[in-house]
């Protein structure tokens, strides 16, 4: 019956989501600490963790495994990184390209880091461009949440702590069919 469906549709959604939390656990463990000992010692928190790209990669391939984005990585995976930084470009991307899968089904969403002396990181989708009037501000100041969600205070916020870390996000592509965020070294644009 409809209602039996509809009822194993919802426990597998669940299911879905609950497996996906427990993956995300260890990161915002982490996210958490990081803060904390921000909070604890504002001197210290300045500073960038820097870990092999090797160890971030498999942190992000364990995280991600199930969640349907394709996650490639190519370089000399022995290069340091700066993981708070990379995480939160990660994330966020990912969590606006997520909600904007949940509006055009479908899409796909790519997450692709290139190792080296100054590493990067690009996460793209296939579905709609952003809209213009989202993209006069979009790293220069928090932008209006649209009714799909995402592209709100996190690209803002990220593109600041690259800009302190050195680095740079940029919207690389921004077309139907592909709209690509990189983050890379690089000179930082007031």
């Amino acid at each position: 019956s409809a209602g039996a469906q509809r009822a194993e549709h919802e426990r597998r959604e669940k299911s879905a989501y609950q497996a996906m939390l427990e993956r995300q656990l260890p990161l915002l463990a982490k996210r958490l600490q990081v803060t904390l000992d921000k909070l604890q010692n504002p001197e210290a928190g300045a500073a960038q963790a820097m870990i092999p790209a090797r160890d971030w990669w498999v942190e992000v391939t364990q995280r991600h495994s199930e969640s349907g984005i394709e996650l490639t990585a190519q370089g000399d995976l022995d290069a340091m990184l700066p993981a708070n930084l990379f995480d939160a470009m990660l994330e966020n991307c990912l969590d606006n390209a997520r909600k904007k899968r949940n509006a055009e089904p479908g899409i796909a969403i790519r997450a692709s880091l290139i190792a080296g002396t100054a590493s990067s990181l690009a996460v793209e989708d296939t579905g709609t461009a952003i809209p213009s009037g989202a993209l006069d501000n979009l790293f220069a100041a928090p932008v209006a949440q649209s009714r799909r969600g995402g592209l709100g205070i996190g690209l803002f916020q990220v593109a600041k702590q690259a800009e302190r870390a050195g680095y740079r996000l940029t919207l690389a592509e921004n077309r139907a069919g592909l709209v690509r965020f990189e983050l890379g070294a690089g000179q930082t644009t007031a």
